[in-house]
């Protein structure tokens, strides 16, 4: 393992792991989370989604979070997730469009081929929110989180609810982390 040589409070030096020694083991907690979420069916439409299933993995995933969970009628389901004082929001939708006959495998079980990591769901958004759940379990940083099960049908409910019920932040930033043909996005 790589470590790094950190100052000790009153002289002397500790040693920690670096960043890059902790990468193997994100990567791993992310590929675990992520074929957990892909299991989920979060197909929408129909969006036949409740406060269940992927929002209890979710939950169960973040100790120490204040967790706020919100039906907002016919499948549309938020969880804010706070830790801390956090500076910055991150919104990932769970949702996906619907699956099509032209899947060569069942599209509810990840498959890792080389770098690609398939599923429906992995690229679009279900990726992101795992890497967010394994960040979370290796730090203990402010942070918040805020899925929702919205976004893909063109009826949105979570996030205009959460704009509404939520006090102007200090900075109003937030975050979308959703990759489109491999390439990152904000928005």
């Amino acid at each position: 393992m790589t470590h790094q040589e950190i100052p000790a409070h009153g002289g002397g030096s500790s040693r920690v792991p670096s960043p890059e020694s902790r990468v193997p083991a994100l990567l791993a907690a992310t590929l675990d989370h992520l074929r957990a979420l892909v299991a989920f069916d979060t197909r929408n439409p129909p969006r036949a989604i409740d406060g269940g299933g992927i929002f209890a993995y979710l939950q169960a995933q973040l100790p120490g979070f204040d967790c706020t969970l919100t039906d907002h009628g016919a499948g549309a389901v938020s969880l804010l997730a706070v830790r801390g004082a956090p500076r910055l929001l991150f919104n990932v939708h769970l949702d996906t469009v619907p699956d099509s006959p032209q899947w060569s495998a069942s599209p509810f079980a990840l498959r890792v081929t080389g770098d690609r990591a398939i599923g429906l769901g992995a690229c679009d958004i279900k990726g992101a929110a795992a890497a967010l759940l394994a960040a979370a379990a290796h730090s203990d940083g402010a942070c918040a989180f805020l899925f929702s099960s919205d976004e893909e049908a063109n009826d949105a409910r979570c996030v205009p609810a959460f704009l509404r019920a939520c006090s102007p932040s200090p900075t109003g930033r937030g975050a979308r982390p959703e990759l489109v043909e491999g390439r990152a996005q904000g928005g």
